[in-house]
């Protein structure tokens, strides 16, 4: 049998880019690069524009809601000023000057207080923060913070109830209060008196004598 020899190998020819197509393909894959970018930050922004809008649209509802409030009040005001001029014709209406009420907006006086005492109560032996005891009155009173100072001026009022309590030895603070750490208060649970310690001993003791009979 006759051998053929074998064929020779084809040297594989590699096939370069020419200057120009590599300069298109690469300009094509850095803009692309920013055509991506650009749909990332405009998803993004979207999401932001419909954050934002959201609080327009609530400050909006609460400042037409204040505006309501003031009607009411300026109604009232110059009712009294009327009714002053007719009875008190020399008393000028300004000489009060300017008083924010406390009474009744919690409700009666002692109402937040008494809240929060309801809470803790509830809750024991398990602690709470401030911040959750603030969410919980604000809900329970209808209230809402529609400026920053709104809320520092509630956060304040429940802090008030809070070391009104604790000054009673009705709770007991789980922070450090000379850190200002996080505020987290738990009900104290009153230690049972002498006599309902020797009762309970009594008790005890007549129980065990019933078993051994």
């Amino acid at each position: 049998m006759k051998r053929h020899a074998p064929e020779p190998e084809v040297p594989t020819l590699r096939t370069r880019t020419p200057p120009d197509i590599k300069w298109l393909l690469n300009e094509r894959a850095a803009l692309a690069g920013e055509v991506s970018k650009a749909e990332v930050t405009q998803a993004g922004l979207r999401a932001k524009q419909a954050r934002l809008e959201q609080q327009l649209a609530k400050a909006q509802f609460l400042t037409e809601r204040a505006q309501c409030a003031q009607s009411r009040a300026q109604a009232s005001m110059d009712a009294l000023d009327a009714t002053l001029a007719l009875a008190h014709a020399r008393v000028e209406p300004t000489a009060g000057g300017i008083v924010e009420a406390w009474a009744g907006r919690y409700g009666r006086r002692g109402a937040l207080g008494a809240f929060v005492q309801e809470v803790l109560s509830a809750a024991a032996p398990e602690p709470l923060t401030t911040t959750v005891l603030m969410n919980l009155a604000a809900r329970q009173f209808g209230i809402t913070f529609p400026l920053s100072k709104d809320r520092r001026s509630f956060n304040k009022s429940v802090s008030g109830s809070l070391r009104g309590l604790h000054l009673r030895g009705l709770i007991e603070p789980l922070h450090d209060r000379q850190l200002g750490s996080h505020g987290r208060w738990r009900w104290k649970a009153p230690a049972a008196s002498l006599d309902a310690l020797r009762e309970r001993a009594a008790e005890h003791s007549l129980e065990g004598a019933q078993a051994w009979r």
